[in-house]
């Protein structure tokens, strides 16, 4: 797609080596419909990263578009944080980052939690301390874990330098979930 490509462009222009990828591309992501009445939306079911792996082995940045391709090569939409961490499962990555727009999870009374366990967001979402568009975001990072990522830290996209905060500082920046 188009964002795809202005996303690669920036990253090669800036002195990286990016390339621009679906989740169709080398069976990366293959999905089942989620939902008929939701037409064509899928859910990950089957990761193939290989193709990662040799990107990453020749110092390239793949930037890769939500899509996956279906049992009979239809192609699926896919949710970017469900694709980011079906794809950071399936490499078994230290850490996934989910960038939105508020500053973390939040407790219930409006402060941010910094440090939480998988245990604690099943809690917090049985008992609606976390609702609305936080949970997709939560049961994201619950699966992501479930399938070997270390970490997922769930931070303000719009903060400046948010990434950089969480990834090489001490206190981080936002909220960060842990298996135990």
């Amino acid at each position: 797609g188009v964002v795809n490509k202005k996303i690669v462009q920036a990253i090669n222009v800036a002195g990286g080596r990016a390339v621009g990828l679906s989740g169709k591309d080398a069976n990366l992501m293959i999905c089942e419909q989620t939902d008929q009445d939701l037409g064509l939306v899928g859910t990950p079911k089957q990761m193939d990263p290989s193709i990662l792996r040799t990107l990453f082995d020749q110092s390239m940045i793949p930037v890769i578009a939500p899509l996956g391709a279906g049992h009979k090569g239809e192609t699926y939409n896919v949710n970017g944080d469900t694709a980011a961490g079906a794809i950071a499962g399936a490499l078994k990555a230290d850490r996934l980052l989910l960038l939105t727009d508020v500053s973390g999870v939040k407790n219930d009374i409006g402060e941010v939690v910094t440090d939480l366990t998988a245990s604690q967001i099943r809690k917090m979402t049985l008992d609606g301390t976390i609702s609305g568009g936080m949970i997709p975001k939560t049961e994201t990072a619950l699966d992501a874990i479930a399938s070997g990522v270390r970490a997922v830290v769930i931070i303000d996209g719009r903060a400046s330098n948010a990434c950089l905060l969480e990834l090489f500082t001490d206190h981080g920046a936002g909220s960060i979930i842990r298996p135990r």
